[in-house]
């Protein structure tokens, strides 16, 4: 039960908090040179994600923030920057729930090692201490400032930073 009220809520913020980006366009200052005028980024070919994962984009080496973009190009076949936004919130989306997962996956191992009962708030549980405190981390991260600025910034930047946590926490499982 609280698994899906966790992501539920951790789902709902996240994109309530973010919407308003869908009506955003980009940012001239850096969503023009990293997307819209830039070739690499228009389709995917053989040449294009070849080029994302040698080359430097046109200043930074983000392979794969510049791949999503080729699929979104190539899916899209133009630019649009609701499209693009979009895409950059169900990413940190995602990785808002994944953060929510990972750190209730690190406090039931911390618990099971330690032999600790927690209890944050008297008379609940530990299995409802093991949901609520990942949840209060998770929607933390979500809507953290820095996490705010950059999201509704350009569209590259929103990339770039959600790619390697994405990375980050899926790669984390309980054995």
């Amino acid at each position: 039960m609280w698994c899906y009220m966790g992501i539920s809520v951790v789902l709902i913020l996240t994109a309530t908090v973010y919407w308003p980006i869908l009506q955003s366009e980009y940012v001239a200052y850096d969503d023009g040179l990293l997307i819209v005028d830039n070739v690499k980024a228009r389709g995917v070919t053989w040449e294009n994600v070849k080029q994302a994962f040698t080359t430097y984009d046109p200043e930074l080496y983000i392979p794969l923030t510049l791949l999503t973009e080729q699929i979104e190009y190539t899916i899209v076949g133009r630019w649009n920057p609701a499209m693009s936004h979009g895409i950059s919130l169900i990413l940190h989306t995602l990785n808002a729930v994944l953060v929510w997962w990972l750190m209730g996956l690190f406090l039931k191992a911390y618990h099971a090692r330690h032999r600790v009962i927690p209890s944050v708030v008297e008379g609940r549980s530990a299995a409802c201490d093991h949901e609520l405190v990942p949840l209060i981390i998770a929607l933390l991260w979500a809507v953290h400032p820095l996490n705010l600025t950059s999201r509704s910034s350009s569209v590259s930047s929103q990339r770039s930073r959600s790619h390697p946590c994405l990375s980050f926490c899926s790669s984390h499982h309980h054995s």
